[in-house]
């Protein structure tokens, strides 16, 4: 069953948009581009799932999933 999400990518404070794919676009494979600078930068990922279209209804209401995970990237100096 298919699942309702929305994957949010931040580097540092700034929120990123999805670059537009080449050729055969995979609607499973989301792709971001930002500069890093020297020095620690920190990269967020956040995703939020809701339930599978046309699963039933269990207890109060449907319940939705929240993931987040952020990578520290160190970039030295050339």
């Amino acid at each position: 069953m298919h699942r309702p999400s929305k994957t949010i990518v931040s580097c540092g404070n700034n929120r990123l948009v999805q670059v537009p794919q080449a050729g055969e676009p995979d609607p499973r494979r989301l792709i971001h581009e930002t500069r890093i600078v020297p020095g620690v930068n920190s990269i967020e990922v956040e995703v939020i799932a809701g339930p599978p279209r046309g699963a039933l209804k269990v207890g109060s209401g449907q319940e939705i999933e929240y993931e987040k995970f952020t990578v520290f990237v160190h970039l030295q100096r050339p």
